[in-house]
């Protein structure tokens, strides 16, 4: 098993440009009823207007994350930037009680009583308060909408589900299987 730990270490800030931070959260599980597949989680941190912060797809919060992030600045932004991810924004928006929540279109129908408190919504390619700092761009699919954002400064684009990438040697079987046999090209 411990091949297909996801990337540590897990739950901490990694930089990976001047401003900008990822954190590996947690393997879930996640799928039809059956079978369900391993997911690693990943979220990304951007200092913007600057000094808040602007936390894309949140993973699970712990205290020593809670920590890392209060040292970084003011978290204003909790970002669901598609269907999928929203399970840890109520633990963020309780920690972060200031911050503003910004979901993609089809969240609350995703998330039922999960996500019983107001949001803004994302949609819209402009009209964000990031809008000097990171570009909006909503990528309409036939099961949902991403929202993906480019750091203008960095180069960096911010990225959920429009794109993954599965490594074989961390997958159980049968996918690894399935992925070795060319069915994940």
């Amino acid at each position: 098993m411990a091949d297909r730990a996801p990337y540590p270490p897990l739950n901490t800030l990694k930089l990976v440009s001047k401003d900008i931070w990822i954190v590996d959260g947690p393997v879930i599980r996640f799928g039809m009823p059956w079978p369900k597949m391993r997911f690693p989680t990943r979220m990304t941190v951007i200092r913007v207007n600057d000094g808040d912060l602007f936390v894309h797809s949140p993973t699970l919060l712990t205290e020593s994350l809670e920590a890392e992030i209060a040292g970084l600045g003011k978290v204003r932004y909790i970002i669901g930037p598609n269907r999928i991810h929203y399970w840890w924004i109520p633990m963020w928006r309780r920690a972060f009680a200031d911050a503003g929540i910004w979901l993609a279109p089809g969240i609350r129908e995703q998330a039922g009583d999960r996500i019983d408190f107001e949001a803004n919504e994302l949609g819209a390619e402009r009209g964000y308060p990031w809008d000097d700092d990171l570009k909006s761009l909503p990528v309409e699919g036939s099961f949902m909408t991403e929202m993906v954002f480019f750091h203008s400064v960095s180069r960096t684009l911010i990225l959920t589900d429009l794109i993954e990438n599965f490594e074989p040697r961390k997958l159980g079987w049968p996918w690894r299987w399935a992925c070795q046999g060319g069915w994940c090209r």
